[in-house]
């Protein structure tokens, strides 16, 4: 069995400048920003989660959660949620949309029915997977899901899975660079 030990690699000059994309100390090797990544690969990921319930009982649209994240330029976000939501009386439809923000703004879950109640007091989950389009210019973006109330005269309750104003349960969000 062979061994390769190496304490340097530096870049040709005029192929790219004189800088390695890697760089070792000891045991460990460090990746610079130059790498590229092959298509489809996750190289970031971001989480969040929040226990606190959004009572909505007008049609605007509220952020519930949020969360942000830096990408290269040609990547894609894969953005998971999992928001409870309930009502406390008969025929309450809940609404939901998913926004990008910061470096670009884009609509990744155009607003729509996420919930109908038509019994009195029960609650569930909405959960989706969605991607975003190819984001052209690297930066920070931030992906937000907003919950609002589509008509009928009582609150829809997000975060609480249990009827009308009970208990907080736990929404998440968790979004994947995705290299391009």
């Amino acid at each position: 069995m062979s061994t390769l030990k190496l304490e340097k690699i530096t870049g040709q000059e005029g192929l790219g400048g004189a800088a390695s994309p890697i760089t070792f100390s000891g045991d460990n090797a460090t990746l610079t920003s130059n790498v590229i990544f092959p298509a489809g690969m996750i190289i970031g990921v971001e989480n969040t989660t929040t226990t606190t319930i959004v009572p909505k009982s007008d049609t605007t649209f509220t952020t519930v959660i949020s969360d942000s994240i830096i990408v290269r330029a040609g990547s894609k976000v894969l953005i998971n949620v999992s928001i409870p939501v309930s009502a406390g009386t008969d025929s309450i439809p809940a609404g939901g949309q998913i926004i990008q923000t910061g470096t670009a703004s884009a609509t990744i879950m155009p607003s729509t029915e996420i919930m109908d109640e038509h019994h009195a007091s029960s609650g569930g989950y909405f959960g989706g997977t969605f991607m975003s389009d190819v984001l052209s210019t690297a930066g920070s973006y931030t992906f937000s899901f907003q919950g609002n109330r589509l008509s009928g005269s009582s609150t829809v309750y997000f975060v609480s899975a249990n009827p009308g104003s009970g208990s907080a349960s736990i929404a998440t969000m968790t979004l994947y660079e995705i290299a391009g």
